[in-house]
């Protein structure tokens, strides 16, 4: 008799756990807008904070499914498993507009949208504006000019980072990620990442850093209260340096 009773009860007792163990996705916001320069890379990181996996990701282009199969303009690759990169190589003024990243489970979805505005002229559009059909020598010494100035491979140029949220908020026990892209600038490049101005040094199980080329990854895992602090990414070359900095408030007990 009291098996009976139990049973059902035991049951439901581990559907309604299910539920609440099994989340929808919650994405780290976008920057709602971003301004670059013609020929310059585009790079969106959407990373999933919460959930319960597997997940669908999709790409959307000013509300129109975007499918890198069939466009060569762009690149879509998964870094995690809970993170996914959208990059365009070269960016024109074709390319400016609104970019979404939409993440779904079997429990609901979220999105996140940044606007693209695409700004200026790419060495090879630059002769276009010069009235060609009339060549001159105020128009050829123009010309010469920008390829020294813009267009010289020994071009002294210091990084320029991509603006970062300067406030970010978590939950206590959930995984802290923050990106640092040098959009612009001349190759090497070297990134440090520093909480309230002290260095990160990599601490097992704790902090994870990696760096790409021209992107750096800093990662907390199972963040507590003590993680609330200013997270700053400085990137230097032989040329200058740029930093970008975000306050991260951690919500809920440690």
């Amino acid at each position: 008799m009291h098996r009976n009773h139990f049973c059902p009860l035991f049951f439901i007792f581990l559907l309604i756990l299910g539920f609440t163990l099994a989340n929808r996705p919650r994405l780290d916001e976008f920057k709602a807008n971003r301004n670059l320069k013609e020929g310059t890379k585009f790079t969106i990181l959407c990373t999933i904070l919460e959930g319960s996996p597997p997940f669908e990701i999709e790409w959307q282009f000013n509300d129109h499914l975007l499918n890198a199969k069939t466009n060569s303009d762009y690149r879509i690759d998964q870094i995690e498993d809970d993170q996914f990169r959208f990059t365009i190589s070269k960016l024109n003024a074709n390319h400016s507009g609104s970019y979404s990243c939409i993440a779904r489970n079997d429990f609901g979805f979220d999105r996140q949208t940044t606007y693209l505005t695409v700004t200026g002229l790419s060495y090879l559009q630059f002769p276009l504006a010069i009235n060609s059909t009339e060549p001159n020598m105020i128009s050829l010494s123009i010309f010469l000019i920008f390829l020294c100035c813009f267009v010289s491979p020994s071009l002294e140029l210091p990084p320029k980072l991509s603006a970062i949220l300067p406030l970010r908020f978590q939950n206590a026990g959930s995984k802290f990620k923050i990106t640092c892209f040098a959009e612009e600038g001349q190759k090497p490049f070297e990134f440090e990442w520093r909480q309230n101005d002290q260095l990160i040094s990599m601490k097992p199980f704790k902090y994870q850093i990696d760096i790409d080329d021209d992107t750096s990854h800093l990662a907390i895992l199972n963040l507590d209260a003590k993680d609330s602090a200013n997270y700053s990414c400085i990137v230097r070359n032989d040329f200058g340096f740029d930093s970008q900095t975000t306050i991260l408030k951690v919500k809920g007990l440690p």
